[in-house]
């Protein structure tokens, strides 16, 4: 689909693509239609949010640790990105270049 001006339409999880990229294709699948359901109910989670649940799904830190990183970010507090531990990993396993 293109818009007016002939470039792609922007789609619900373009700004978390290259985090979702490096689940398996059947979590991958999963996590859009979460996305999909969830942005017609109002849910806009931040890319950060989201790649904390990459990092538990591939087992780089705990869904306890996701949930507490939650409560912090409910509660204002700074939580630090795990984009670069993710990055680490997917380099490690030749996902990323």
């Amino acid at each position: 689909m293109a818009t007016l001006t002939g470039a792609p339409a922007a789609r619900i999880t373009d700004r978390y693509e290259s985090v979702l990229r490096l689940l398996p294709p059947g979590r991958r699948r999963s996590y859009l239609l979460r996305l999909t359901h969830g942005f017609c109910d109002g849910w806009r989670p931040s890319r950060s949010e989201l790649t904390d649940d990459v990092a538990a799904e591939l087992g780089l830190i705990s869904w306890a640790e996701v949930d507490t990183r939650r409560r912090e970010r409910r509660l204002g507090r700074r939580v630090a990105d795990l984009t670069p531990l993710v990055q680490s990993w997917a380099r490690s396993h030749g996902l990323l270049h």
